[in-house]
């Protein structure tokens, strides 16, 4: 085998001149092999099974453990919020299902005592009349008048209207009311609750 001659130019940065790198011409002695001698390749047996190495196998397991945990934590997880959801609408449905607590600490009791109101003197009922009011109703009325503008018609605003008489024009007249009956039969309560108005300004509608 005859290999020519291989001439190469190029440019010496060191000593600023063009140069010529030159491969001689070679010649090669190849021989033919002897057929004898050399061996065939072996023909690959694609129905051999391939081994599959041993690491594989143990990622392949782990891998399927893993998932398989994964799996179970997710159920668990679903589970747990189900439980839970579940918990929270029955507490609503055991809170909406009470009863109003019969206010609860159904209004304290009043602790005004009537006992003898029926044999008091006029300024004495008037002062139990507020009192027991303020507190029976939450209210901080001053006078009568402001309670029985809240009353109904009937008994108990005549029984005021007396009772006024006796304080403010003096009229000798006994009161033979008895303020604890009305009081008792639910008499002595607002009808109509008295909207206050600011001071200098004139009540809308008179």
């Amino acid at each position: 085998l005859e290999i020519p001659e291989f001439t190469l130019e190029w440019f010496d940065t060191n000593s600023q001149t063009a140069q010529v790198a030159r491969i001689p011409a070679t010649s090669l002695n190849i021989e033919a092999a002897d057929l004898a001698t050399t061996q065939a390749p072996q023909a690959i047996d694609f129905n051999v099974q391939e081994k599959i190495p041993e690491s594989l196998n143990q990622d392949q397991a782990m891998t399927a453990s893993s998932n398989t945990n994964l799996s179970l934590w997710k159920s668990l997880t679903l589970g747990f919020a189900l439980l839970w959801i579940l918990t929270v609408v029955l507490l609503l449905l055991k809170i909406k299902g009470r009863p109003p607590a019969a206010k609860e600490v159904k209004q304290q009791a009043n602790t005004i005592s009537l006992k003898k109101i029926n044999q008091a003197t006029p300024a004495h009922i008037q002062n139990t009349l507020l009192a027991w009011w303020n507190q029976e109703h939450q209210q901080q009325v001053t006078n009568l008048g402001q309670i029985r503008n809240q009353l109904a018609e009937g008994e108990m605003k005549q029984a005021i209207d007396q009772l006024q008489q006796q304080l403010y024009v003096k009229v000798d007249s006994n009161n033979n009311t008895d303020w604890r009956t009305l009081i008792r039969k639910g008499m002595f309560k607002p009808h109509v609750i008295e909207q206050p108005t600011l001071p200098g300004l004139p009540a809308l509608y008179d």
